[in-house]
């Protein structure tokens, strides 16, 4: 008797504590997503740390928020992001991330001289116009939404000079 005893106590005493386990730990119901005009949603997902059906203690939600907010900024492929809470039961919350699209195109004038640096230009060639290199860098950032980038570096006068270069990050 004193053993049957000693089993359904210790079996109670275990049980509340899964109870308030089970009590403390909120599930993901839904993210959802706005702002985002040109990028697509898989590569904010990616970011993110937290996902669609994860069930974690709600002491780490605020937390887990913030490292979601950093590690989207850290993409630079927004101005501003905001992650938030838009509703939330005892068990379920839905998260609202707002973004604001930076300006992907970015077209920078260059001007260059042939020689080695001015004074040589000036004096030994005699400020020679002919001896300058004018054209554009260019570059698009986030081509097809999927945070890669694509520059070209293209000039003509003394010498001739194009490039043109493609990044590809998560090439999984």
């Amino acid at each position: 008797m004193y053993l049957l005893k000693r089993f359904l106590w210790s079996t109670c005493i275990s049980l509340s504590v899964v109870v308030t386990a089970m009590a403390q730990t909120v599930r993901i119901a839904s993210i959802n997503l706005s702002g985002n005009l040109k990028t697509r949603n898989t590569i904010i997902l990616r970011e993110m740390t937290l996902q669609v059906g994860d069930t974690l203690d709600q002491q780490l939600v605020k937390t887990k928020l913030a490292e979601c907010k950093r590690n989207i900024t850290n993409t630079q492929l927004f101005n501003q992001v905001t992650v938030q809470l838009i509703d939330s039961t005892a068990q379920a919350l839905s998260i609202e991330v707002k973004v604001k699209e930076r300006w992907y195109f970015y077209p920078i004038p260059v001007v260059e001289l042939a020689d080695r640096n001015f004074n040589v230009w000036y004096v030994e060639r005699n400020h020679d116009l002919r001896r300058l290199n004018a054209g554009v860098f260019l570059i698009k950032r986030n081509l097809r939404g999927r945070n890669e980038t694509l520059t070209g570096d293209f000039e003509v006068g003394y010498t001739n000079f194009a490039s043109l270069q493609y990044d590809f990050p998560y090439i999984d």
